[in-house]
Order: structure tokens, then C-alpha cells, then sequence
């Protein structure tokens, strides 16, 4: 989403990095830029049904040329009913 995004640049120029990044927020339930490298997605998928993380996946497939990747960073939930720090990034109410 855009507003996540607002720091980025100074993140990457702490490691020397923004002069080769072009930062771009957006939100991937409506629609993602075509034609970049590398498309991250990051505590996303892990709270949203099987179909939406489907829809998402394939909108990125959408507007990738090869060789451009999708990087997902996620945590890995147990069961239900289960001890697990991820559970704290759930939004619960969302379900």
C-alpha cells in the first residue's frame, strides 16, 4: 500500500541501493504496475482465503515478463487452536 511504502527510500539508500530501485506503492487486490524486476509481498497472503491469495498470485503473473520474481515474506501459521507467535500478525477480526 502506499502509505507502507513512505520509507522505503531512505532504507535502501542506507545500503546504497535507491539509485537502482524504483519504489511503487499500490495495492495488489485492484491492480500491480506492469514490467518490474521483483514484486514483494509481505505480510499479506498469510491472512486472506486460499481464492484471494489465487487472485493475487495471478495478477502479479499478469504483468511479469520473464525473468521477474514475486518475493513473498510470510509466516508460517500452525493449525488452529494451536500456540504460535505468527498468530499475533493475524487480523482476526477480518475472517
Amino acid at each position: 500500500m502506499p502509505h507502507v511504502v513512505v520509507k522505503a527510500k531512505d532504507l535502501l539508500a542506507g545500503v546504497n541501493v535507491a539509485d537502482r530501485c524504483e519504489i511503487m506503492g499500490g495495492d495488489a487486490f485492484k491492480s500491480i504496475p506492469k514490467g518490474g524486476d521483483a514484486y514483494l509481498i509481505k505480510s499479506v497472503l498469510m491472512d486472506e482465503s486460499d481464492e484471494s491469495v489465487i487472485s493475487i498470485l495471478r495478477r502479479c503473473r499478469s504483468v511479469m515478463m520473464p525473468p521477474a520474481r514475486v518475493i513473498m515474506i510470510e509466516h508460517f501459521l500452525t493449525q488452529p487452536n494451536q500456540p504460535d507467535w505468527g498468530q499475533q500478525f493475524v487480523d482476526h477480526d477480518s475472517r
